[in-house]
């Protein structure tokens, strides 16, 4: 399904990206496009929208939670 949204209540960084993207892809070869560029359009392509992937909780074992511990992340 596709959300339709305004240009206008799109964030500037957003608009940006975009702008660069469409510009990018009229004027030069894939290869040229910058890197970040590249990178935002195939975070797009692989975006699932709604369905965000989980990471699966690991145990830790006492040895990292301890080191975790030491570093002030717990």
């Amino acid at each position: 399904m596709t959300t339709i949204v305004k240009f206008e209540e799109i964030e500037a960084w957003k608009k940006y990206r975009i702008l660069t993207i469409l510009i990018c892809n009229f004027t030069k070869s894939a290869e040229e496009v910058s890197k970040s560029t590249q990178g935002f359009i195939n975070h797009l392509k692989n975006h699932n929208f709604g369905k965000r992937k989980r990471r699966k909780a690991r145990l830790l074992t006492p040895d990292e939670k301890g080191k975790m511990k030491n570093e002030g992340r717990t």
